[in-house]
């Protein structure tokens, strides 16, 4: 019988050990080939589990973690190295360094990678050769200066997970490498006035060109023969979409406008008797906290002074009365206040379920105020209403008129109040019928800019050499002659710039300015390209800032100033500014990812694959170190 059968009940006999069967096979089945199965089973369910761990393990083929992932030559100490896991916490330590400072995962990441890690453990390292340290006052006084207090502090720490050590080491030697940085950026040579000359003919270079400019003449007869009658101008006032009429018509242009209905108490010159007796304090109110409170919550509407108090103990007394010096005058309003917001309530209530107040009949019976104004207004006409105008007032209105229409109880500078939208205007163009002596003039620029551009461009049109393979050469002129000739066709003068600096354009150009103040003024916006191009080529159209004219222009060349006129100040300027592009690039030819690999052997020796996530070598810019830590 099969010891897996059902047995007979046998007597009792004493036990014995039993071998354990681990794994049960069924009956009937080959041992070897079902364990070889599950164990296939299990190494599947590995490979998915870990999959992300078995991936980065191949892809980056590390080393083991006592292997060096990181090797550099220290210029004293000779070979140093950091392995994989000890690369990793590092890592990790400047990865919540900057958590904590609130910069962004992806910024933080091109701040992690290998190489800026490396460069600042590498600076860190010869920062602490050098002598170069920060003290703890040093470090708490940044840290004050970047947190404004110990509370702060631990609570973006705590929130980060941060421990306080650990992120004062990593400030630390953030700060080291900066210092040592900077007293290296000091060791480089001030530039030589040759250096600083060149850099000030670069800067001053003289160009030269001639220009043909046609003005755009609302007046001039063909404009005044098109323009179309009253039913025309409609119609091409229709067409215009939204963004064109307010860029037309802006001082006519509608803004959003309301009407409302309003109750309200008026804190000067009312008396809330009848208010109180309908909505009176629960029995056992303090009234005196009731005052304080309202006190506190606006004395910034109701108790200002007129003037600030210059001996006051803080800001706020300085600003507002104290409790003390207008406390009966703050305990009736406060008591007013109370009753009109329970009344408020009721009246929103009310209305939510269906039931519209009677605002004015209620105004009355409680001793309050009415208006209702069915002109509707704009924010800035609500914001200076008579006896209840104001900015609260102004811009509940607008808010209430984009939402149910209810305006909450609401204290102002004046006044309780309760309201209710009655009418909603879109802001908006207006109709043509009020623009339509405006509507002909826009009309008539527009025309004319469109006739002086078509001239322009068939000026472009006529200095283009004929298409060489199917290609359209750069428009030329070969001579100043060629040109005015062409420009005579269209019925316009060639006017000369001479040689001028082309750091000394002006940077505008009003309407009794000459045709050629407005031609270099538009060289430093929309014609730049003007003076970017080669000899004789001819640019354009551009049309002038105030779109009164369009220039074609014709380049004639470039050259150096003939002087060298360099005042105390710009001198000092350019010094600098050489100085600072000298220390740059003496930082990067040292410092920069090919400067550490040259002057210090950095390498990895434990990443021996390719990183998955680095970018294609074209795409790659050299590692910059981390950035400063900004002080304040």
């Amino acid at each position: 019988m099969s010891k897996n059968e059902p047995q007979e009940s046998q007597p009792a006999t004493p036990e014995v050990e039993q071998e354990v069967e681990t794994i049960h096979v069924p009956r009937g089945k080959s041992r070897a080939r079902y364990l070889f199965t599950i164990g296939l089973l299990i190494f599947i369910l590995i490979i998915f589990v870990v999959s992300d761990l078995f991936q980065s393990v191949v892809s980056r083929q590390r080393t083991s973690s006592d292997e060096p992932f990181m090797e550099w030559n220290h210029p004293r100490l000779g070979l140093r190295s950091i392995g994989y896991r000890d690369f990793v916490l590092e890592r990790k330590q400047f990865e919540d360094f900057y958590a904590v400072l609130g910069v962004d995962r992806r910024q933080s990441r091109d701040l992690t990678d290998d190489e800026s890690i490396a460069r600042t453990l590498i600076l860190d390292e010869l920062a602490i050769e050098a002598g170069i340290e920060y003290t703890d006052d040093e470090l708490r006084s940044m840290i004050r200066e970047r947190f404004g207090d110990a509370a702060t502090f631990k609570q973006i720490l705590a929130a980060r997970q941060v421990a306080a050590p650990d992120f004062q080491e990593t400030l630390r030697r953030m700060l080291r490498v900066q210092r040592y940085e900077s007293m290296l950026a000091d060791l480089v040579a001030q530039p030589d006035p040759a250096e600083i000359e060149r850099v000030w003919r670069e800067q001053h270079k003289e160009h030269s060109l001639e220009f043909a400019s046609f003005r755009a003449d609302a007046s001039e007869p063909q404009v005044l023969a098109e323009l179309p009658d009253a039913a025309g101008l409609s119609t091409w006032y229709d067409a215009l979409d939204v963004n064109r009429k307010r860029q037309l018509f802006g001082a006519q242009f509608k803004p959003e406008r309301v009407s409302l209905e309003l109750a309200y108490f008026p804190f000067e010159g009312a008396d809330g008797a009848a208010l109180n007796a309908r909505f009176p304090r629960p029995e056992g109110t303090d009234l005196a906290a009731l005052a304080r409170e309202f006190h506190t919550n606006f004395a910034h509407l109701r108790f200002r002074r007129p003037e600030e108090k210059v001996d006051a103990a803080d800001a706020r007394e300085r600003l507002y009365f104290t409790f003390d010096e207008v406390a009966e005058r703050a305990q009736a309003e406060a008591l007013a206040h109370a009753a009109f917001m329970d009344w408020a309530r009721d009246v929103r209530a009310r209305q939510d379920a269906g039931a519209l107040a009677d605002l004015a009949g209620e105004a009355t019976a409680l001793g309050l105020r009415y208006i209702r104004e069915t002109s509707p207004k704009t924010q800035m006409e609500w914001s200076s209403f008579p006896d209840v105008g104001g900015a609260v007032l102004a811009d509940a209105a607008m808010r209430a008129s984009r939402g149910d229409r209810f305006i909450s109880g609401a204290v102002t500078e004046k006044v309780l109040l309760v309201g209710r939208v009655l009418e909603r205007l879109e802001s908006g163009p207006p109709p043509f019928a009020e623009v339509a002596e405006a509507a002909a003039v826009e009309w008539k620029n527009e025309r004319a800019q469109k006739l002086a551009r078509d001239r322009a461009g068939q000026l472009v049109e006529a200095c283009k050499p004929p298409l060489e393979n199917g290609v359209q050469p750069q428009p030329i002129a070969g001579s100043s002659e060629e040109f005015a000739q062409k420009a005579a066709e269209q019925g316009v003068a060639v006017v000369s710039t001479d040689w001028f600096d082309q750091a000394t354009l002006p940077n505008d150009a009003g309407p009794s300015d000459d045709d050629l103040r407005h031609f270099l003024r538009e060289l430093k916006g929309s014609a730049r390209t003007a003076l970017s191009t080669i000899p004789n080529a001819v640019m354009g159209p551009y049309v002038s800032t105030d779109k009164s004219r369009v220039f074609v222009a014709r380049y004639i060349g470039v050259r150096e100033a003939p002087e060298v006129k360099v005042a105390p100040r710009d001198f000092r300027s350019l010094q600098a500014n050489a100085q600072r592009q000298r220390q740059d690039q003496f930082s990067k030819e040292l410092l920069g990812q090919a400067g550490l690999e040259r002057n210090f052997g950095l390498r990895f020796p434990g990443r021996t694959g390719e990183d998955p996530n680095a970018p294609p070598p074209e795409l790659s810019n050299e590692p910059q170190g981390p950035q400063p830590v900004q002080q304040g």
